[in-house]
């Protein structure tokens, strides 16, 4: 006969709206936690908020009813599966995303990182779990004004809630991971049901401990998921206490439940957000392109013919607008938005302030592409112009990705971009204003974001196989060369037979080349640049 484990208390989250899956996962788990022949859960001590119940109103009268049906001999598992976000903006703040949120309101209607922890920290239980399935998808498109990342909660925040012990906080991902979607639950949820039902347990004493439990995820997540989701705890604060038992208070596992015993179906759509699969081009999607192109003097030591490789970016440039127009109509050459920045310093001035990034397009701001077709002819002069005046001295590559990123920022918020926006770098990687490595962390927050990023590294080094995409840097390359790689997006598996078919090219791995290349020659520049044609319907 089964017994209950009376000390046992949860409160079970699945938000639903844009995201329906979360409430079969929420069900899902709760169910194994109320098992008796598993989990062993008293059912009344196990609230289940899904759908429309799971308002921020209700989320916080259950955690409220938590600290007060509590004691210090309690084990209280906490789990919620929706929307969980890092915003920055007008408000700086990480936020649980309830049912029924206002983006005009979110500190009335959502649930901030601060107040999520003063919650947790007033229940008494000395084991306490949290569980974050927090999924990343197209539900936050009306937050004008913020800069969205989806994330778990920020280290400081889970630094001050598992102070003491007995406190645990793991996330479904890694904040530039999607967490996987799946029948029938997301592969998180999952893999958490499965070693609460006994496979996750180390010590076969009947019960499961919560390090054991993040151990197995830790496991069974990523090899679901082909390596590409991971999930997240502090195992430095981890405490490996008791959390409920795994088969009713047996110490023989038994297998899942026959109506939650399904096979595992991953939705293999979902793809990291470092991959052009997120999005789904169309011809007349709006189309958002920036540039940046090293004007330093750095750049005539590494190319024997600066000018020619200028030339070919130029007519390049134009080749990606034709092929833009002739997709769209007067309208959509609207919304077809297109940047170029030139960094580098471009004035004797510039050069003693630590250098210049400035827009050849001369606007401070994206210029559509029915404006860069009117007035094609005093752009392109503008930008012969500022490319034949270089004298500069200095490289700040930080400085030219810090102000893309605000150009992105701007338009991101506008049309709804169905194709994923690009950022082309062309340099020869030394920037002088690199300090603590800042250009590969915005350019990692940038791809987070949703920004695909190709690099083109140019050199004047023989390359032996200059039509060749790499899925590691190599120790013998410059350290201008490894910064542009680790820049670079994950080529997205749809776009190899592209350069693996059409252009010849050799692609190292199928699953993690990036989209960084060595160029030597204009015609593999050329060839480079015109990939963007290729993943720009």
């Amino acid at each position: 006969m089964s017994d209950l484990f009376e000390q046992g208390h949860a409160c079970v989250i699945g938000v639903g709206g844009d995201l329906p899956s979360t409430v079969d996962d929420a069900k899902g788990f709760a169910k194994i936690l109320k098992d008796p022949e598993r989990c062993a859960y008293p059912v009344d001590q196990v609230k289940v908020l899904t759908g429309e119940n799971a308002t921020r109103a209700n989320i916080i009268n259950a955690l409220e009813t938590l600290a007060s049906t509590t004691d210090a001999e309690s084990t209280v598992l906490v789990y919620f599966s929706g929307h969980g976000y890092q915003l920055s903006g007008a408000i700086k703040s990480y936020f649980l995303m309830p049912y029924g949120y206002d983006s005009k309101d979110l500190l009335g209607t959502a649930i901030s990182d601060s107040e999520f922890v003063r919650l947790l920290r007033a229940i008494p239980a000395q084991k306490l779990l949290v569980l974050l399935d927090c999924c990343h998808a197209g539900g936050l498109i009306d937050l004008d004004g913020f800069q969205v990342a989806k994330a778990p909660l920020p280290p400081e925040a889970t630094k001050k809630f598992t102070e003491g012990g007995g406190r645990m906080i793991i996330a479904s991902s890694k904040p530039n991971e999607r967490s996987f979607a799946a029948k029938p639950f997301s592969v998180f949820t999952y893999a958490l049901i499965k070693g609460l039902s006994g496979e996750g347990a180390v010590e076969k004493d009947g019960y499961i401990r919560a390090a054991d439990l993040a151990m197995y995820a830790s496991r069974i997540v990523p090899s679901e998921t082909d390596d590409k989701q991971h999930p997240v705890l502090d195992i430095q604060r981890a405490d490996n206490f008791v959390l409920a038992y795994y088969a009713g208070g047996d110490k023989q596992p038994k297998s899942l439940p026959k109506e939650l015993e399904q096979p595992l179906e991953v939705d293999k759509d979902e793809y990291s957000i470092d991959s052009t699969r997120i999005y789904a081009p169309t011809p007349e999607s709006p189309k958002l392109l920036g540039f940046l192109v090293d004007v330093s003097h750095s750049m005539t030591c590494s190319t024997n013919n600066l000018q020619s490789r200028f030339d070919d970016f130029r007519k390049e440039f134009r080749r990606i607008l034709d092929r833009a127009s002739g997709n769209s109509d007067e309208e959509q050459k609207n919304s077809h938005k297109f940047f170029i920045l030139a960094f580098g310093s471009l004035s004797w001035d510039a050069i003693y302030k630590g250098g210049s990034v400035r827009d050849l397009l001369k606007v401070d701001s994206s210029v559509s592409l029915k404006q860069l077709e009117e007035d094609w002819s005093k752009y392109e002069k503008q930008i012969e112009k500022m490319f034949k005046n270089h004298i500069g001295f200095t490289t700040p590559l930080v400085k030219a990705l810090r102000l893309s990123q605000k150009r992105f920022e701007a338009e991101l918020g506008k049309p709804p971009y169905k194709i994923q926006p690009i950022l082309f770098i062309l340099s020869d990687g030394e920037p002088t204003d690199n300090e603590s490595n800042e250009a590969v962390q915005i350019a990692r927050k940038l791809k987070q974001d949703g920004i695909l990023i190709i690099c083109c590294y140019l050199t004047n080094v023989d390359i032996v196989e200059p039509r060749y995409l790499y899925s590691a840097p190599h120790d013998e390359w410059d350290e201008g060369a490894k910064l542009m790689f680790n820049c670079a997006s994950i080529l997205s598996p749809e776009s190899s037979p592209y350069f693996t078919k059409e252009l010849k090219w050799k692609i190292q791995s199928q699953e993690n080349s990036k989209l960084f290349a060595q160029i030597n020659h204009s015609e593999y520049l050329s060839e480079y640049i015109g990939v963007i044609n290729r993943l720009t319907p």
